[in-house]
């Protein structure tokens, strides 16, 4: 390009192209210094939005960054309110990207987690697995796309719990659409517009050439208008009149093109529908339409089904459902009452046992420790109640003294019982190793 604007042998009145964002940044930063209206027909890098930047320069190709839009409308008709997000390192995605996190919080969604893939990417995508993530936003090149898919694949990373969204192809033919989807879009352009809808392989270059050939048309008329003796042939890269007109015109710019309704924005990026597509078979088969156009709640229009592995849609994150589990009160009222005859029975012998420790056959088998077991019996029996009692028999403030009632029930009762027949136990044992060393003296 620098070669053929400092040639002195022409004159060019407008550029079109690139065809990348990468080729598109410089040249349209030093295409308006001659004047130079730059129509970009593939270009979508969110950087090229700037008009400080590139002053002059209109792009066929949407932005990346409108698709956000798009995609929090499939979430909010999804019920999807966690997302995971997982870009390329590139400017072309990591912008989009950063916008979507941005605006998350507007529209109801929580980025549960963001990574972003260069070379090696198992490390990225097992972090998204660990954390549950069910619903993926993802914002890579075609290429970074099979390799991402290939390791998502030996993760498990898909089937009915996993939902990926990423980028669709640059170019649609919007001619062979369904019959619902051109109802819906006769529905959208009504009559008012002028059709200029032709067939072409490249739809967003073909219509590219279109808004030149229509701009510099419209203005060749105006010129005429004006004074017969102006024309776009007198042209040169010092008329910055000529290059305001043009940018004027450009922005009228409203016509049905073989890639849909052709209008711009004030930063010069392409305004329209935009389509969805699912995988399904492993074809790109559309099942909808946003028309930003349309109100809130009539912008995602279906034109077929999607189709879902399971039963349907599957839930952004690991559903996790919480269960009271309560003791049922009649088993509640039995446990209680085998727990009070309990206790009235080791009463009774605990009672018996201190009325009659004198005696020979109650004395020679340790009352006081008899007593420490019966004390701990009694205790793990009261301790039955306060275990069964939970906020639906009482308050919730006695609930808590009961928790801890039972803890303490529990630990003393298992000590003293315990304890008392490893005491007894030990009695016994000393008594018969202690006859056996006077025998063996003797």
């Amino acid at each position: 390009m620098y070669r053929a604007l400092y040639s002195r042998n022409r004159t060019f009145v407008m550029i079109l192209g690139c065809g990348c964002s990468k080729s598109t940044e410089p040249t349209a930063q030093s295409s308006h210094y001659w004047n130079l209206i730059q129509l970009s027909y593939v270009a979508s890098s969110p950087r090229l939005s700037n008009r400080i930047t590139f002053p002059l320069l209109f792009r066929m190709h949407p932005s990346e960054t409108v698709f956000n839009v798009v995609k929090f409308a499939l979430l909010k008709y999804y019920g999807w309110e966690k997302v995971a997000t997982l870009h390329q390192h590139f400017d072309l995605f990591a912008l989009p990207t950063s916008d979507f996190q941005r605006d998350a919080s507007e529209h109801g969604v929580e980025i549960i987690a963001a990574e972003s893939v260069s070379q090696d990417l198992s490390i990225q995508l097992a972090n998204l697995k660990e954390r549950k993530v069910r619903i993926i936003i993802g914002n890579f090149y075609e290429s970074m796309a099979r390799k991402v898919f290939c390791e998502a694949y030996k993760l498990g990373m898909y089937g009915q719990n996993y939902v990926w969204i990423i980028p669709g192809k640059h170019t649609m033919n919007l001619i062979q659409s369904t019959s619902e989807f051109w109802s819906i879009y006769k529905d959208y352009v009504g009559g008012e517009y002028e059709d200029l809808s032709g067939y072409a392989e490249a739809p967003f270059a073909y219509d590219s050439a279109w808004v030149i050939a229509w701009t510099l048309h419209k203005a060749e008329i105006m010129l005429r208008e004006k004074d017969s003796s102006l024309s776009i042939a007198n042209f040169t890269y010092d008329k910055k009149g000529y290059a305001e007109l043009f940018y004027d015109l450009m922005n009228r710019t409203n016509f049905v093109g073989v890639s849909g309704h052709v209008q711009f924005n004030e930063v010069g990026d392409r305004k329209g529908l935009m389509k969805l597509e699912q995988n399904q078979g492993g074809l790109e088969t559309e099942v909808a339409f946003y028309d930003p156009s349309r109100s809130p709640g009539k912008r995602l229009s279906w034109t077929s089904s999607v189709i879902w592995q399971g039963d349907g849609p599957p839930d952004d994150m690991l559903k996790m459902d919480e269960v009271i589990m309560s003791v049922s009160p009649y088993l509640f009222i039995v446990a209680t009452c085998f727990a009070i005859v309990g206790v009235g029975i080791a009463i009774f012998f605990l009672a018996f046992n201190i009325k009659y420790r004198k005696k020979r056959f109650i004395k020679m088998s340790s009352p006081n420790v008899n007593n420490l077991i019966l004390f701990g019996g009694i205790l793990a029996y009261v301790s039955l109640i306060p275990l069964g009692v939970d906020s639906f028999l009482v308050p919730v403030n006695i609930v808590d003294w009961m928790c801890k009632l039972k803890l303490w029930c529990l630990a003393t009762a298992f000590s003293v019982a315990f304890g008392a027949m490893f005491m007894k136990t030990w009695r016994v044992h000393k008594i018969f190793t202690r006859k056996s060393r006077q025998k063996t003296v003797t």
